[in-house]
């Protein structure tokens, strides 16, 4: 591309770890506010970039295990992420829930600078940037993140805001979509969907987080930990608020949680199961 991924990926560590500087520091809330914006726009760019690196890394057989290893730090992260960034602000200030950036985010710019390398078709020119199709995707996926987060506050779709917003990116979508089909070097490449074990794939991860997250699910954890606080020692506040939470939420999350579970096999197995079936077959 014309940045390449490793300058690119750089840029956004770079922009990262600076950013949770400025934030740690800020004497304002106006500078916290907006230097986390600029931490999240560059920490959205690790994310994507990293998963297409560690494919390219390994090689075929191992690269089941290298996603399973990167998968695992996302799925623990949203659960100890609270717990320890509740315990940093306690003993140290929230201050440092920024600075522990910081040396992280060292280590990872020097390791890529070192160690990560652009492959050889990454490297070809490329003749245009679908600037139409960045555009229509910008405009839809940011009206549309304002509608998830703000249509409850709105009453949905009562409030004329919120059914402005979700015109506004329902159109600029379809027209993203009929944009990218159409560009011979497209921003997104959406022919990959004509693949059915991929589309297929992408369909079953849609509905299945769609169902977890739509489930009821009541979170008390800073209650949890308070009221262990006084009768557990200080190790063990956040295991002991961990235990509480995860024995209370199977009590209240049985029905849920099989539902989800069934659901799931339905939706992922036997779309899976013919998909194998006929690969055999070939």
């Amino acid at each position: 591309g014309i940045f390449g991924r490793k300058n690119y990926l750089i840029f956004s560590i770079t922009l990262f770890t600076l950013s949770s500087f400025v934030c740690g520091s800020a004497n304002t809330l106006f500078i916290l506010v907006f230097f986390r914006l600029v931490q999240g726009l560059a920490g959205g760019g690790l994310q994507p970039t990293s998963q297409a690196i560690l494919l390219e890394s390994f090689p075929l057989e191992e690269r089941g295990m290298a996603m399973a290893i990167y998968l695992m730090g996302v799925v623990f992260a949203p659960i100890l992420g609270p717990v320890l960034g509740g315990w940093i602000t306690d003993n140290w200030g929230w201050r440092w829930i920024f600075y522990i950036n910081l040396p992280i985010g060292f280590i990872s710019l020097v390791l890529t600078l070192f160690f990560i390398f652009d492959p050889s078709y990454i490297k070809r020119k490329i003749s245009k940037i679908d600037y139409r199709g960045l555009g229509f995707l910008a405009i839809g996926l940011g009206c549309l993140q304002i509608v998830l987060d703000k249509g409850q506050l709105k009453d949905w779709f009562n409030s004329d805001f919120i059914v402005a917003l979700s015109l506004i990116s329902f159109v600029s979508l379809f027209l993203f979509a009929i944009n990218e089909m159409r560009e011979k070097e497209p921003a997104v490449n959406l022919r990959v969907l004509k693949d059915r074990s991929y589309s297929t794939g992408n369909l079953v991860i849609f509905f299945a987080w769609l169902i977890e997250h739509l489930t009821p699910v009541d979170v008390f954890f800073q209650q949890s930990y308070e009221s262990l606080k006084h009768t557990l020692p200080s190790d063990f506040h956040a295991l002991g608020a961990i235990h509480h939470e995860l024995l209370r939420q199977s009590k209240m999350m049985a029905f849920n949680d099989a539902f989800f579970f069934c659901f799931v096999v339905f939706l992922f197995l036997l779309p899976s199961l013919a998909i194998f079936k006929k690969a055999k077959s070939n």
